[in-house]
């Protein structure tokens, strides 16, 4: 926004880099945030949009390539914001920084957070499917190197705290 109280990352899908890169595409995508900004959400999918802002039936009939609005995120604070946008417009973060802080260090932040592209902020965030699947890959792995099943556990968990930094945000 103008007083840089409000960011929106917003994700608009199509199929080749070459409508992607194009003006049309560009200003719609511009469009969607903008509109979105304006409305009273902070994060979801197409299906949380009006179907007006979300409607891509005139961008697909000008550039005949589907496509569809995707995920969207919008920020407000009292606080500064730094937003980051990687150059292929495909990676993009929002910082907000409260109690002190200038731009340019939300700006680096929110570089460093695209930079690791993380899965989630923390470990509650991760659905409770892909957490199963590691714990049983790492018990797996602990079993057949022979260890005790309690010693197996405790590797298990050490495993997941190793995962946990790889994926999230912040490691609890």
């Amino acid at each position: 926004s103008e007083d840089g109280k409000t960011a929106v990352i917003s994700e608009l899908l199509c199929e080749t880099d070459f409508v992607a890169k194009g003006e049309d595409f560009q200003a719609f995508a511009t469009a969607l945030s903008e509109k979105i900004a304006g409305l009273d959400v902070t994060n979801g999918a197409a299906a949380d949009l009006p179907a007006e802002v979300a409607d891509v039936t005139g961008l697909i009939a000008k550039l005949g390539e589907n496509m569809g609005v995707g995920r969207f995120a919008k920020v407000s604070t009292d606080g500064v914001l730094g937003i980051y946008v990687h150059t292929n417009k495909k990676l993009a973060s929002i910082v907000e920084l409260t109690g002190g802080g200038d731009e340019a260090l939300a700006k680096d932040i929110a570089m460093h957070v695209a930079a690791m592209n993380p899965t989630c902020i923390t470990s509650d965030e991760l659905p409770q499917d892909v957490l199963e699947k590691e714990k049983a890959l790492y018990m797996k792995q602990a079993m057949d190197e022979g260890k005790p099943e309690n010693i197996a556990e405790k590797i298990v968990t050490g495993r997941l705290n190793k995962f946990y930094s790889e994926v999230c945000l912040v490691n609890q």
